[in-house]
């Protein structure tokens, strides 16, 4: 009576209760296999970095005004002296690299590349215009050695018994030289190089112009594309000069603009663009003080040599124009003289502004550094979850299939039971 009493209790009770209790741990696993499944996917998307932005750097702070030098204060009524103050030192980078050829070299195309031929063909033939060999030499200067003695010579007439010794190489054995000093290794090249040539050499007056060449190929410059601004800048400037004996204030900053390939071709630039304020007479010891001023003045700091003529030339119309040149070395003095204190402040200024550009970059970098780094504990963070959602769903996984072989013995013993209650008991059948 007692075992019927707590098999009821089972059946009505107890089972039901287990059952929905197992219920309740695959509803869970379910959720942790979703769950497990949808974090393994978020971690498998990168890290998205944080942005960092640089702060943008102030404006410099405006420049003091210039120290204007007034025409009273220069000695303007008789010559004075151009000569640089004695604690400077002229500074000009002078070398000169002359090569001599023991062979004539004839500008025949090359056989490997042809490219640009025919337009170097007619550069050269400008050149030949422009300088004339028939009334300016271009043959070079040598003379003829007999090692065995000139009794050989005579004798057998062959090559090898005499050498001929360059002393002098020629205008077309310069050109070669000049080709490889500037690095021009190909037609192209060579023709644009020769296009600046004769750029220059076609504002030189004709009788001039031969000593030009030869002067212009014998300057040292490893550069042809810095060789071809040179003559192009200078190009505007014997037209600007007028009658001279001679053309060595061109030479001069011929010099100048291939021994300063930094800034050479800006120097010249400037003087020509305000050589023809001076007076036509003045213009070419006007040049030589501004040249000789660039190194002994200025340091070669053309923007402050620009500051200072600019406002010398607005008083320029007021000064006879004999007293031109001199007149603007006593402006070039005076002017840094008096604005030595600015000069001071600028470069407190430049320092300042220039310190406060390299705090914003390192503080950039340290913003990227950050977070780059930020960047890295995220991603770790992430493999970190995709290690434990890959537990969580195999662990929820193995829960159900753990409660699904409960739950089919459970069910298998409440049939049986089912099945024992309908059978007759052993008695009954006995009867």
């Amino acid at each position: 009576m007692l075992s019927k009493y707590f098999t009821k209790v089972e059946d009505r009770f107890v089972f039901n209760i287990s059952l929905i209790f197992w219920h309740l741990l695959v509803l869970l696993a379910g959720i942790g296999i979703v769950v497990g499944i949808a974090v393994f996917f978020w971690s498998m998307v990168p890290a998205t970095q944080r942005q960092v932005q640089a702060r943008p750097v102030p404006e410099k702070m405006a420049y003091p005004d210039p120290v204007k030098v007034d025409l009273s204060e220069l000695q303007v009524a008789e010559p004075v002296s151009a000569a640089e103050p004695t604690n400077t030192v002229y500074l000009e980078p002078i070398s000169e690299t002359v090569q001599n050829s023991a062979t004539h070299t004839a500008l025949a195309p090359e056989a490997e590349d042809l490219t640009g031929f025919d337009e170097y063909r007619g550069s050269m033939g400008r050149l030949r215009e422009l300088v004339p060999p028939s009334r300016h030499s271009w043959d070079g200067n040598g003379y003829w050695s007999y090692p065995y003695g000139q009794r050989y010579w005579d004798v057998y007439k062959q090559d090898k018994y005499r050498q001929w010794s360059v002393t002098e190489p020629g205008i077309e054995d310069k050109l070669e030289q000049l080709y490889k000093r500037t690095k021009a290794a190909n037609y192209t090249e060579k023709r644009d190089l020769l296009d600046g040539l004769n750029t220059l050499l076609s504002t030189i007056p004709e009788p001039d112009r031969y000593d030009m060449l030869v002067y212009v190929l014998s300057r040292p410059s490893n550069n042809w594309q810095n060789s071809v601004s040179v003559y192009k800048a200078i190009a505007s400037l014997p037209p600007k000069m007028g009658l001279t004996n001679d053309q060595e204030h061109i030479k001069s900053l011929l010099r100048r603009g291939l021994s300063n390939p930094t800034s050479g071709v800006a120097f010249i630039e400037f003087i020509a663009s305000c050589i023809d304020r001076f007076a036509p007479a003045s213009r070419v010891e006007a040049l030589s003080v501004a040249s000789k001023s660039y190194f002994n003045y200025f340091g070669q700091d053309l923007m402050l040599q620009k500051e200072a003529t600019g406002m010398y030339l607005e008083l320029i119309d007021r000064i006879d124009a004999p007293m031109q040149p001199k007149a603007l070395a006593q402006y070039y003095g005076l002017y840094l003289t008096k604005n030595e204190q600015r000069r001071g402040r600028i470069a407190r200024i430049d320092r300042e502004h220039d310190a406060l550009r390299k705090q914003i970059d390192t503080e950039f970098k340290q913003a990227q550094i950050a977070a780059t780094w930020e960047n890295k504990a995220k991603q770790a963070q992430k493999d970190e979850f995709r290690q434990k959602s890959l537990l969580v769903a195999g662990g929820s996984i193995l829960l159900i299939v753990v409660v699904a072989i409960m739950l089919v013995f459970l069910s298998i013993q409440r049939i049986v039971k089912k099945i024992e209650a309908k059978l007759p008991s052993p008695q009954a059948a006995a009867e």
